[in-house]
């Protein structure tokens, strides 16, 4: 993690979130939309789904701390 911070920072920082959700949904609600995640969904492949919430979740930590927030 620490590498994608530094590759990150000597980018473009963000000075700041114009938009925060109130209630963040989770991913499921999203990929159930598109037909392409079925796979997803089948018995025996929760983790597929977890794996991806817990990278969203990440990203979103990250963002906060490169805004400062």
């Amino acid at each position: 993690m620490e590498v994608k911070r530094q590759q990150a920072q000597s980018v473009s920082v963000p000075k700041g979130i114009s938009y925060k959700p109130k209630n963040k949904l989770p991913v499921e609600e999203y990929l159930k939309m598109q037909g392409r995640f079925a796979h997803m969904f089948k018995k025996g492949n929760e983790w597929m789904i977890e794996e991806v919430q817990k990278e969203v979740d990440k990203n979103w930590e990250e963002l906060l701390f490169l805004c400062g927030e």
